[in-house]
């Protein structure tokens, strides 16, 4: 008798051990299913919001088109417009580069890139146009986006419709513009503000890098400032149109 129960309880045991066995088994399998199943759920979860959100935005565009009635042949002469331009732009640039020996000449243009928490702008200039002399690396990849901010006080003559001559080594109140002229090895600026209709769009560079014997002093650019805004105001004309 002892042994027979000794046998059942080792045979009770064994079904015990097994079916915890079975059962630890069973758990893990549906745990890993239940993740599975959920990386699933989030994954289709996921498209589904970012088609909505695909959706929302190219009815934004679409309602945008609509409102500015812009068809494909509207942007076509848009972009054809915008080709002559620019090459009438540069043609009045090259002129002005070789006439007055610079080294280059930029246009830049006011453009407002974002708003704030509060809703307010924020107003940048980048350079839209660019002429130089055939040994003058492009100054214009470095000059996108730039805070207006970073104009410091130069900003106030373009205001008030003024053209300016900025020698980089007589910069004290802006360090940062003076270092960056430096790093692009320019020693003098002339600069004349864009307007059209009124409105202060951008401003023009003649630009003289280190040795390129620029005339020193504004008594001696008397004639170069009259002559380049001329220029700046006619290409004012120009993106009038």
């Amino acid at each position: 008798m002892p042994d027979k129960k000794v046998n059942n309880l080792e045979t009770t045991w064994e079904r015990f051990v097994l079916f915890t066995k079975e059962r630890w088994r069973f758990s893990l399998i549906s745990m890993v299913m239940l993740a599975l199943l959920g990386g699933i759920f989030l994954s289709i979860f996921w498209g589904y919001r970012q088609i909505q959100l695909l959706g929302t935005e190219l009815n934004k565009g679409v309602e945008i088109l609509e409102e500015s009635h812009t068809t494909i042949d509207q942007l076509q002469t848009d972009f054809e417009n915008s080709v002559e331009e620019n090459i009438a732009i540069e043609q009045e640039m090259t002129k002005c580069v070789f006439k007055h020996n610079a080294d280059a000449m930029m246009v830049f243009k006011f453009h407002n890139s974002r708003t704030d928490l509060q809703g307010k702008h924020d107003f940048f200039y980048s350079a839209t146009n660019e002429v130089s002399q055939k040994d003058v690396n492009s100054f214009l990849p470095e000059v996108q986006a730039i805070p207006i901010v970073r104009l410091g006080k130069f900003i106030t003559p373009m205001i008030e419709g003024n053209c300016q001559v900025v020698h980089t080594d007589s910069i004290e109140t802006n360090d940062w513009l003076k270092g960056k002229l430096q790093l692009q090895d320019i020693e003098t600026i002339v600069a004349c503000p864009i307007y059209s209709r009124g409105n202060l769009l951008g401003f023009t560079e003649l630009i003289y890098t280190s040795g390129n014997s620029a005339p020193i002093g504004e008594e001696n650019f008397s004639e170069t400032l009259q002559c380049f805004k001329e220029t700046t105001d006619h290409i004012g004309l120009i993106i009038q149109k």
